[in-house]
């Protein structure tokens, strides 16, 4: 939702071209390099991912992604003690507490599991050091369009999957096929209908994938959005 506000030391790119050029191509020099290190030194793992935009993605943009985000905060947190010079030394010292935790959390939190989920608790807390661009109409409308698009997307896709995912479901109880069927791909969306053939050998596994041994496929579609399950013979 405020993804708008983080990448505000790119946005004002273009309009610092025109009066500040020495400033903004090393911003561009900058942020290139940042995505450079990040995209053949960089490589996600776990559950840092972006869900279904991950299909649109491959490994190396995401860590390119991840340390242009990286500077990103960097640059934020600068800026924001920096400009902020009417600042009581009280609310100086709030915004340094701030800092302190996060940067605490976020260190135990990287070292001891890949998972994203755990930062949500601290990530509006991290909005403290870009609350001057929320004055900015600019950033506000950014914001909404970005929030409604994505999650347009995010909506429909999950539409699309849960009823690929349970036609296929019905598929494999009509035929008789479920119990000697390794859900995987499905696992996460309706894995209750495998749970209790767990132990049971598996001659057929559940792909999204192309495989050369598709028994049958089920496929949904609404809109733009389109989502496929095939059957095949289990490797």
């Amino acid at each position: 939702m405020l993804l708008a506000l983080s990448l505000s030391p790119i946005i004002t790119v273009p309009k610092q071209l025109r009066s500040h050029i020495r400033q903004s191509l090393l911003r561009i020099v900058v942020f290139s390099s940042a995505f450079g290190l990040g995209y053949y030194g960089v490589k996600p793992q776990g559950e840092m991912n972006f869900g279904p935009l991950d299909s649109w993605l491959n490994p190396a943009i995401l860590g390119g992604g991840f340390c242009v985000m990286a500077k990103l905060l960097l640059i934020n947190l600068v800026q924001t003690f920096k400009g902020t010079p009417q600042s009581t030394a009280i609310q100086k010292r709030y915004l340094r507490c701030i800092l302190l935790t996060l940067i605490v959390m976020l260190s135990l939190l990287s070292c001891t599991r890949p998972a994203q989920r755990y930062l949500l608790f601290i990530l509006p807390f991290s909005y403290f050091f870009i609350l001057k661009s929320l004055t900015k109409q600019t950033y506000i409308i950014l914001s909404l369009v970005f929030s409604i698009l994505l999650n347009l997307y995010l909506t429909g896709n999950q539409y699309v999957t849960g009823q690929a995912a349970q036609l296929m479901v019905t598929a494999l109880q009509e035929k008789a096929l479920i119990q000697e069927t390794d859900g995987d791909v499905l696992l996460r969306h309706v894995g209750n209908a495998f749970f209790k053939y767990s132990l049971t050998p598996k001659k057929y596994r559940v792909t999204s994938g192309d495989s050369s041994n598709i028994l049958f496929s089920v496929t949904s579609d609404f809109l733009l959005w389109h989502k496929s399950y095939a059957l095949a013979l289990n490797p």
